[in-house]
C-alpha cells in the first residue's frame, strides 16, 4: 500500500494511468445502474459487453503500467501530488466518457422518416388564459381525411419542434396536425399549476376543431405528452389516442420509471443550467413530481389508445410498460427498436402512428 501511495515521479505515466483505470470503472458503473445515456456499447441491455470493455481497460491500463521498469524505485512522489494526479485523471476520465457516450448515442440513431418535402408549418401564438402560447400548424398536404386533426404533445424538456417529424408524416397520410408548447417548457409564458394541463389542452383543441371545421381531436404525445394525449382520452376530448413511450405508472399512479437510464451528457449538463419544466415561481419541476401529480392510471371506457414502447430498458422498463399499458385498457401496445428519445423520429414509430390514425 505504501508503495502505492508513494509512486515514483512519472507524473505524465501516472496521469494516463488513473484516466484509462477511471474509464474502465465507468463501464462497470453504467452497466450496474443502467446509466444506457452514458453507455459506450450501444446495447443498454448488455450488461457483459459494457463489463467486458470495462475489464480490459484496466486490466490494460494496470499490465501497461505496473510492468514497467522503475515505477516503484524510489518514493520521490508524495501522497498529495499522487492524489492531485488521481483527481486529475477521474476528471479527464469522467469528461472523456461523456464525450465518447455522446458520440455513441450519434452513431447508434435508428432509421429516421424521411418526409421528402420541407415542413409547411405556420408558426402562430395560442391565447390561452391571456398568455401567448407558441404553437405551430401544419396543414394536410395529401389527399385530407375525414378523421380529424391531431394534437401533437412533446415529451417533458422538450419543444414544439421534437414532433415535426412525426408532423410531415402525418401531413403527407392527409391529417393536419397542431403542436403546442406544454406549461413551463421552452418559451411558454405559462408556468405549470397543473400537471393535466387542462386549460392548454383544451385551448388547443379547441384551436384545432376550429381549423378543421368541427372534425374531431386525436392525440399524439411522446413520453410526459403521451400521459396528457391519454388523459384527453380518458376525458372523452379526444377520439384516437397514439402515446409514444410514455413513463410507466403503477397502480397508484407512481412512476415505475428511471429518467437516469435516458438521459445523455448533453441533456443532463444542458438541465443543470437550465430546468427542463418550470412549475409555480419558476421553481423547476421535475418529472416524477409531475407524475405524482396526474390522476392514477384507470381503465378508459371511450377512445381508442395505442401505446409504443421499446424493447429496451430506457426511460421504461417494457414489462413495466406493458403493465401500464394494459392498466389504461390499451387497444394496441407494440414494442419497437430503438430508444426512448429516437422514437419521433424512427420510420418503425412513425408508420405505426399513421396506421393507429388510419
Amino acid at each position: 500500500m505504501s508503495k502505492i501511495i508513494h509512486m515514483r515521479g512519472d507524473l505524465a505515466g501516472m496521469f494516463i494511468f488513473f484516466v484509462i483505470a477511471f474509464l474502465g470503472a465507468w463501464q462497470f458503473v453504467v452497466a450496474s445502474f443502467h446509466l444506457n445515456g452514458l453507455s459506450l456499447t450501444g446495447y443498454p441491455d448488455r450488461k457483459w459487453l459494457s463489463g467486458l470493455l470495462g475489464g480490459m481497460l484496466v486490466a490494460g491500463a494496470c499490465a501497461w503500467y505496473f510492468s514497467r521498469p522503475g515505477h516503484f524505485a524510489s518514493p520521490d512522489t508524495e501522497g498529495i501530488e499522487t492524489f492531485i494526479v488521481l483527481t486529475g485523471g477521474l476528471i479527464v476520465a469522467t469528461v472523456a466518457q461523456a464525450i465518447l457516450a455522446s458520440v455513441a448515442i450519434l452513431l447508434r440513431r435508428k432509421r429516421t422518416y424521411d418526409a421528402g418535402a420541407p415542413l409547411a408549418a405556420e408558426d402562430f401564438e395560442l391565447e390561452v388564459a391571456g398568455a401567448c402560447v407558441p404553437s405551430r400548424f401544419v396543414p394536410a398536404t395529401g389527399k385530407a381525411r375525414a378523421g380529424g386533426g391531431v394534437l401533437l404533445l412533446h415529451d417533458f424538456g422538450g419543444t414544439i419542434a421534437d414532433l415535426d417529424a412525426i408532423a410531415a408524416a402525418l401531413a403527407q397520410a392527409g391529417h393536419c396536425a397542431l403542436a403546442v408548447e406544454l406549461d413551463g417548457h421552452g418559451n411558454s409564458p405559462r408556468e405549470i399549476t397543473s400537471a393535466s394541463m387542462d386549460e392548454l389542452l383544451d385551448a388547443a383543441a379547441a384551436e384545432l376543431r376550429k381549423r378543421t371545421d368541427g372534425g374531431p381531436v386525436n392525440a399524439v404525445g411522446a413520453g410526459f405528452g403521451g400521459h396528457l394525449a391519454i388523459e384527453l382520452a380518458r376525458r372523452g376530448a379526444a377520439s384516437r389516442v397514439v402515446a409514444i413511450d410514455p413513463p410507466a405508472r403503477d397502480a397508484e399512479g407512481y412512476g415505475e420509471t428511471n429518467a437516469m437510464r435516458e438521459s445523455s451528457p448533453i441533456r443532463i449538463v444542458t438541465a443543470f443550467f437550465k430546468p427542463p419544466a418550470r412549475g409555480s415561481d419558476g421553481k423547476r419541476s421535475s418529472l416524477s413530481r409531475l407524475l405524482r401529480m396526474l390522476p392514477p392510471p384507470e381503465q378508459i371506457s371511450s377512445g381508442s389508445v395505442t401505446v409504443l414502447g421499446t424493447y429496451e430498458r430506457w426511460l421504461n422498463r417494457p414489462p413495466a410498460l406493458e403493465a401500464f399499458a394494459a392498466s389504461i385498457g390499451s387497444d394496441s401496445t407494440k414494442m419497437l427498436v430503438g430508444t426512448h428519445s429516437s422514437l419521433t423520429d424512427s420510420k418503425e414509430a412513425i408508420e405505426e402512428v399513421l396506421a393507429a390514425l388510419a
